[in-house]
């Protein structure tokens, strides 16, 4: 009997761990967008851009938060402070794994394109993007960051031409050095290369179609 405890307690364990490494999801409601399923305790990013109205101008809103879940749940939940825009993209980041989902508002179909394959150099220090204008987020994993090394979380806003386009011309592609991201947690400075663990996001402010790199453990 005593085994068969051991056996059936061993098999909730692989469960439970299956069940914390599960992609997240989504969920928009009014002002509010849960991001659910991180493991308790955990922390989420909430990656977004929202393209709205204001004085006859159209204002792209961009969001890039980590939130814990402080109430030990399993999700965290983000007030928009309205309602969200229909024209909008939200990308939820498990920060322990790097796995994430993708919602936008009821009426809106955001567009995901796939990660482009020359992306990132053997240099491994730049992304070069064919974009004009973008929002690209690097996330490490904590479980996957090297032992020398944070995990953490970074972002950068570029344009071709400038904003961060190292290259320096309109050339429809744009540049990005890893030395021009920012903290978004506090973590530091950014990594110096990407490696195959780390998790690259990208949203375009102006079509708003985004793309991910692949899962954590495949090259990006």
């Amino acid at each position: 009997m005593r085994r068969l405890s051991f056996i059936f307690a061993s098999i909730a364990i692989t469960l439970w761990g299956l069940a914390v490494q599960a992609a997240p999801r989504v969920s928009i409601s009014g002002s509010e967008i849960d991001v659910e399923g991180i493991a308790p305790g955990g922390e989420a990013l909430l990656f977004g851009v929202a393209r709205a109205t204001e004085n006859y101008a159209i204002t792209a809103h961009r969001t890039t938060m980590v939130l814990e879940d402080s109430d030990l749940d399993g999700t965290v939940t983000f007030d928009y402070g309205g309602t969200v825009p229909l024209r909008s993209v939200w990308l939820g980041i498990d920060l322990a794994t790097g796995e994430h989902a993708e919602a936008s508002p009821v009426g809106f179909s955001s567009r995901e394109l796939p990660w482009p394959p020359q992306a990132i150099p053997a240099a491994l220090n730049r992304l070069e993007l064919d974009n004009a204008l973008l929002q690209v987020v690097l996330v490490r994993p904590r479980a996957a960051a090297p032992s020398n090394e944070a995990h953490g979380v970074w972002t950068v806003r570029t344009g071709d031409g400038g904003l961060a386009d190292s290259d320096g011309t309109q050339n429809g592609r744009v540049r990005v050095e890893l030395s021009d991201f920012k903290s978004v947690d506090g973590s530091g400075s950014p990594p110096k290369q990407v490696t195959p663990e780390d998790r690259l996001f990208v949203i375009d402010l102006l079509s708003l179609q985004w793309s991910a790199s692949g899962r954590p453990g495949e090259e990006p």
